[in-house]
């Protein structure tokens, strides 16, 4: 579980990590890594300028610390996107950073497994909104097990 002290330890380290790899100068020590925290996670780093996107890079496979691999992916996101050009030092002081840690992912079934979709089944519809959308559960089962063949 990451709690609210844990949040502000990993937006410093990320913080921490692109104001070094910028050449931000006059930075206190980094953040000391917290014991604490839970193993490596999946994680994304977004940054945002005046609400617009910034650079997002994520790791789905967990490498290291969550210390370490968010600011890998804080570094990456503000050098290495490749939709935006690197950010410049001066920038830092106005980019918002957005931590995504991803819960671990699920197995996928294998030839042998069997899969129980549930769902009401017999509607052939959804609403959303106003709007009422065809549907089938059994058409999307059936697509996706076609897909998985």
């Amino acid at each position: 579980m990451v709690d609210d002290r844990h949040r502000k330890h990993l937006l410093s380290v990320a913080r921490d990590a692109i104001a070094r790899h910028t050449g931000v100068s006059s930075l206190p020590p980094p953040p000391a890594p917290d014991p604490d925290l839970p193993p490596g996670r999946s994680v994304f780093v977004t940054l945002s300028t005046g609400g617009r996107l910034r650079g997002c890079v994520g790791q789905l496979e967990p490498r290291g610390s969550l210390d370490e691999i968010v600011a890998s992916c804080a570094v990456a996101a503000a050098t290495a996107d490749p939709r935006f050009p690197p950010l410049e030092p001066a920038e830092l002081a106005h980019v918002t950073i957005e931590i995504s840690l991803l819960n671990p992912p699920i197995p996928v079934a294998g030839p042998e497994d069997i899969v129980l979709v549930a769902g009401k089944g017999h509607e052939d519809y959804q609403q959303v909104g106003d709007e009422r959308r065809p549907y089938s559960d059994r058409a999307t089962v059936q697509e996706i097990l076609e897909a998985a063949a």
